[in-house]
Protein backbone atom coordinates (compact mmCIF):
# COMPACT_ATOMS: atom_id res chain seq x y z
CA UNK A 1 0.00 0.00 0.00
CA UNK A 2 1.37 3.09 -1.04
CA UNK A 3 0.26 6.82 -0.43
CA UNK A 4 1.32 10.45 -0.89
CA UNK A 5 0.48 14.46 0.46
CA UNK A 6 1.55 17.17 -1.63
CA UNK A 7 1.56 20.51 -1.75
CA UNK A 8 1.87 23.26 -4.92
CA UNK A 9 2.76 26.49 -4.89
CA UNK A 10 4.03 29.64 -6.40
CA UNK A 11 7.50 28.60 -4.20
CA UNK A 12 7.54 25.22 -5.52
CA UNK A 13 5.96 21.98 -3.65
CA UNK A 14 6.61 19.81 -0.81
CA UNK A 15 5.17 16.30 -0.67
CA UNK A 16 5.37 13.61 2.07
CA UNK A 17 5.13 10.02 0.91
CA UNK A 18 5.17 6.81 2.55
CA UNK A 19 4.54 2.57 1.72
CA UNK A 20 4.24 -0.72 4.02
CA UNK A 21 3.78 -3.88 3.15
CA UNK A 22 4.44 -7.82 3.40
CA UNK A 23 7.42 -9.84 2.57
CA UNK A 24 6.41 -13.09 2.70
CA UNK A 25 8.25 -16.05 3.08
CA UNK A 26 8.30 -19.76 2.39
CA UNK A 27 8.19 -22.17 5.34
CA UNK A 28 10.42 -25.59 3.94
CA UNK A 29 10.16 -28.35 6.53
CA UNK A 30 13.13 -31.13 6.27
CA UNK A 31 14.20 -34.21 8.70
CA UNK A 32 17.75 -34.41 9.06
CA UNK A 33 18.95 -36.75 11.29
CA UNK A 34 15.18 -36.60 12.93
CA UNK A 35 16.00 -32.31 13.31
CA UNK A 36 12.79 -30.63 11.91
CA UNK A 37 14.38 -27.61 10.16
CA UNK A 38 11.94 -24.81 9.20
CA UNK A 39 12.75 -22.03 6.66
CA UNK A 40 15.90 -22.85 4.90
CA UNK A 41 16.93 -20.48 2.62
CA UNK A 42 20.66 -19.32 1.76
CA UNK A 43 21.65 -15.91 4.18
CA UNK A 44 21.03 -13.88 1.21
CA UNK A 45 17.50 -14.83 -0.04
CA UNK A 46 13.83 -14.22 0.84
CA UNK A 47 11.70 -15.65 2.21
CA UNK A 48 8.40 -16.37 -0.20
CA UNK A 49 5.64 -18.06 0.66
CA UNK A 50 3.59 -18.56 4.09
CA UNK A 51 4.35 -16.31 6.60
CA UNK A 52 5.32 -12.65 6.59
CA UNK A 53 6.92 -9.36 8.11
CA UNK A 54 6.08 -6.08 7.62
CA UNK A 55 8.37 -3.52 5.64
CA UNK A 56 8.08 0.02 5.37
CA UNK A 57 9.47 3.51 3.51
CA UNK A 58 8.46 6.70 4.05
CA UNK A 59 9.84 9.61 2.01
CA UNK A 60 10.04 13.55 1.88
CA UNK A 61 10.85 15.82 -1.02
CA UNK A 62 10.50 18.77 -2.60
CA UNK A 63 11.46 21.94 -4.72
CA UNK A 64 12.02 25.63 -3.96
CA UNK A 65 12.07 28.00 -6.97
CA UNK A 66 14.83 30.69 -6.98
CA UNK A 67 13.33 33.24 -9.60
CA UNK A 68 15.29 35.74 -7.01
CA UNK A 69 18.75 34.27 -8.15
CA UNK A 70 17.75 34.15 -12.00
CA UNK A 71 15.03 32.80 -14.02
CA UNK A 72 14.63 28.93 -13.64
CA UNK A 73 16.62 28.21 -10.85
CA UNK A 74 15.82 26.13 -8.35
CA UNK A 75 16.54 23.23 -5.80
CA UNK A 76 15.65 19.95 -5.86
CA UNK A 77 15.79 17.78 -2.58
CA UNK A 78 14.52 14.19 -1.19
CA UNK A 79 15.15 12.08 1.81
CA UNK A 80 13.41 8.91 2.80
CA UNK A 81 14.18 5.77 4.96
CA UNK A 82 12.98 2.39 4.74
CA UNK A 83 13.12 -0.78 6.91
CA UNK A 84 12.52 -4.00 5.78
CA UNK A 85 11.49 -2.48 2.28
CA UNK A 86 14.64 -0.79 0.92
CA UNK A 87 13.57 -1.46 -3.18
CA UNK A 88 11.15 1.76 -2.29
CA UNK A 89 14.02 4.09 -1.83
CA UNK A 90 17.02 1.68 -3.38
CA UNK A 91 17.74 4.22 -6.46
CA UNK A 92 20.44 6.08 -4.87
CA UNK A 93 18.51 9.32 -5.18
CA UNK A 94 16.75 10.60 -7.65
CA UNK A 95 19.18 12.05 -9.14
CA UNK A 96 21.89 9.54 -9.06
CA UNK A 97 22.00 5.68 -9.61
CA UNK A 98 22.84 2.79 -7.90
CA UNK A 99 22.25 0.40 -11.26
CA UNK A 100 25.27 -1.73 -12.57
CA UNK A 101 25.62 0.94 -15.40
CA UNK A 102 25.87 3.92 -13.28
CA UNK A 103 28.47 2.87 -10.78
CA UNK A 104 30.74 0.99 -13.44
CA UNK A 105 31.77 4.02 -14.88
CA UNK A 106 33.34 5.00 -11.70
CA UNK A 107 33.87 2.05 -9.21
CA UNK A 108 34.24 -1.02 -12.08
CA UNK A 109 31.38 -3.02 -10.46
CA UNK A 110 27.86 -2.90 -8.84
CA UNK A 111 27.33 -1.49 -5.34
CA UNK A 112 25.35 -4.29 -3.34
CA UNK A 113 21.40 -5.03 -3.85
CA UNK A 114 20.87 -6.24 -0.82
CA UNK A 115 17.96 -8.56 0.33
CA UNK A 116 15.05 -6.78 2.61
CA UNK A 117 15.44 -9.71 5.37
CA UNK A 118 19.00 -11.79 5.86
CA UNK A 119 19.96 -14.33 8.24
CA UNK A 120 21.28 -13.43 11.61
CA UNK A 121 20.38 -16.46 13.63
CA UNK A 122 19.10 -20.19 14.45
CA UNK A 123 16.74 -20.99 17.62
CA UNK A 124 15.98 -24.48 18.53
CA UNK A 125 12.71 -25.34 20.39
CA UNK A 126 11.51 -28.74 20.85
CA UNK A 127 13.83 -29.70 18.26
CA UNK A 128 12.88 -27.43 15.64
CA UNK A 129 15.61 -25.33 14.65
CA UNK A 130 14.07 -22.11 12.83
CA UNK A 131 15.90 -19.26 10.97
CA UNK A 132 15.62 -15.64 12.16
CA UNK A 133 15.72 -12.89 9.98
CA UNK A 134 16.08 -9.00 10.42
CA UNK A 135 15.50 -6.42 8.03
CA UNK A 136 17.84 -4.42 6.31
CA UNK A 137 17.79 -0.45 6.72
CA UNK A 138 18.25 1.88 4.23
CA UNK A 139 18.72 6.30 4.55
CA UNK A 140 18.91 8.02 1.17
CA UNK A 141 18.79 11.89 0.57
CA UNK A 142 19.93 13.68 -2.04
CA UNK A 143 19.69 17.48 -3.53
CA UNK A 144 20.10 19.13 -7.11
CA UNK A 145 20.72 22.38 -6.96
CA UNK A 146 20.22 24.24 -10.69
CA UNK A 147 21.52 27.65 -11.88
CA UNK A 148 20.91 29.79 -15.37
CA UNK A 149 24.04 31.60 -16.03
CA UNK A 150 22.56 33.27 -18.90
CA UNK A 151 19.30 31.91 -20.40
CA UNK A 152 21.32 29.57 -22.88
CA UNK A 153 23.77 28.73 -20.02
CA UNK A 154 23.12 26.82 -16.96
CA UNK A 155 24.54 24.26 -14.28
CA UNK A 156 24.17 21.67 -12.03
CA UNK A 157 25.69 20.82 -8.49
CA UNK A 158 24.05 17.49 -7.14
CA UNK A 159 24.73 15.47 -3.84
CA UNK A 160 23.44 12.05 -2.92
CA UNK A 161 24.10 10.15 0.04
CA UNK A 162 23.43 6.53 1.02
CA UNK A 163 23.36 4.36 3.76
CA UNK A 164 22.71 0.55 3.96
CA UNK A 165 22.52 -1.02 7.22
CA UNK A 166 21.82 -4.72 7.77
CA UNK A 167 21.69 -6.93 10.61
CA UNK A 168 24.77 -7.85 12.32
CA UNK A 169 25.01 -12.14 12.24
CA UNK A 170 24.78 -14.07 15.54
CA UNK A 171 28.27 -16.04 15.81
CA UNK A 172 26.82 -17.63 18.36
CA UNK A 173 24.55 -19.99 16.04
CA UNK A 174 26.28 -23.04 14.75
CA UNK A 175 24.32 -22.57 11.52
CA UNK A 176 26.12 -19.44 10.32
CA UNK A 177 29.60 -20.65 10.43
CA UNK A 178 30.82 -19.82 7.11
CA UNK A 179 27.97 -17.53 6.39
CA UNK A 180 29.22 -14.35 4.39
CA UNK A 181 27.11 -11.21 4.29
CA UNK A 182 27.46 -7.19 3.51
CA UNK A 183 27.30 -5.63 6.98
CA UNK A 184 26.77 -1.88 6.15
CA UNK A 185 27.50 -0.16 2.85
CA UNK A 186 27.82 3.85 2.40
CA UNK A 187 27.54 5.15 -0.72
CA UNK A 188 27.52 9.02 -2.00
CA UNK A 189 28.35 11.10 -5.49
CA UNK A 190 29.30 14.54 -5.76
CA UNK A 191 29.33 16.47 -9.04
CA UNK A 192 28.31 19.69 -11.31
CA UNK A 193 27.88 20.15 -15.31
CA UNK A 194 27.62 23.06 -17.62
CA UNK A 195 25.45 22.87 -20.50
CA UNK A 196 24.81 24.56 -23.22
CA UNK A 197 21.28 24.88 -25.48
CA UNK A 198 22.10 26.90 -28.50
CA UNK A 199 18.90 25.66 -29.89
CA UNK A 200 15.47 24.14 -29.08
CA UNK A 201 15.70 20.73 -27.77
CA UNK A 202 20.04 20.88 -28.22
CA UNK A 203 21.78 20.47 -25.23
CA UNK A 204 25.77 20.53 -25.38
CA UNK A 205 27.74 20.09 -21.67
CA UNK A 206 30.52 18.62 -19.82
CA UNK A 207 30.06 17.25 -16.57
CA UNK A 208 32.08 15.54 -13.47
CA UNK A 209 31.11 13.36 -11.10
CA UNK A 210 33.27 12.21 -8.03
CA UNK A 211 31.68 8.29 -6.64
CA UNK A 212 32.44 6.55 -3.52
CA UNK A 213 31.54 3.47 -1.66
CA UNK A 214 32.52 2.01 1.75
CA UNK A 215 31.26 -1.68 1.94
CA UNK A 216 31.77 -3.48 5.31
CA UNK A 217 31.93 -7.47 4.76
CA UNK A 218 30.80 -10.02 7.72
CA UNK A 219 32.13 -13.93 7.85
CA UNK A 220 30.98 -16.20 10.54
CA UNK A 221 34.34 -18.08 11.37
CA UNK A 222 34.34 -21.47 13.30
CA UNK A 223 35.89 -21.72 16.75
CA UNK A 224 35.27 -21.97 20.71
CA UNK A 225 33.40 -19.98 20.77
CA UNK A 226 32.59 -19.49 16.67
CA UNK A 227 34.13 -15.19 16.14
CA UNK A 228 32.55 -12.75 13.82
CA UNK A 229 35.26 -11.31 11.57
CA UNK A 230 34.56 -8.10 9.31
CA UNK A 231 36.41 -6.70 6.47
CA UNK A 232 36.08 -3.43 4.77
CA UNK A 233 36.27 -2.59 0.86
CA UNK A 234 36.64 1.60 0.29
CA UNK A 235 37.15 2.50 -3.00
CA UNK A 236 36.48 6.11 -5.10
CA UNK A 237 36.80 7.76 -8.42
CA UNK A 238 36.01 10.28 -10.67
CA UNK A 239 34.06 10.31 -14.09
CA UNK A 240 33.87 13.21 -16.36
CA UNK A 241 31.61 13.48 -20.12
CA UNK A 242 30.96 15.13 -22.92
CA UNK A 243 27.58 14.99 -23.76
CA UNK A 244 25.49 16.42 -27.06
CA UNK A 245 21.39 15.70 -26.35
CA UNK A 246 19.17 16.31 -29.54
CA UNK A 247 15.63 15.84 -28.32
CA UNK A 248 13.18 14.90 -31.31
Amino acid sequence: MVGNVRLDQSWGFLQLSGAIGNNTFATNNATNAGVVTTNILAANQLYSGASAKTGYAIGLGGRLNLPQLAAGDQINATISYAQGMWGEVSGCSNYTSCSDTGISRGLGGVLWYPSNYLLTSTTTVGGIVTNNYSATKVLNTGAIFTHYWTPSLRSNFNFSYNAFTSPTIDPLTAGNVGIAQIGNAVYYIAGANLIWSPAKNLDIGVEADYIANKLKFQTVVAGAPNTLVTANSNNSGWTGRLRIDRTF
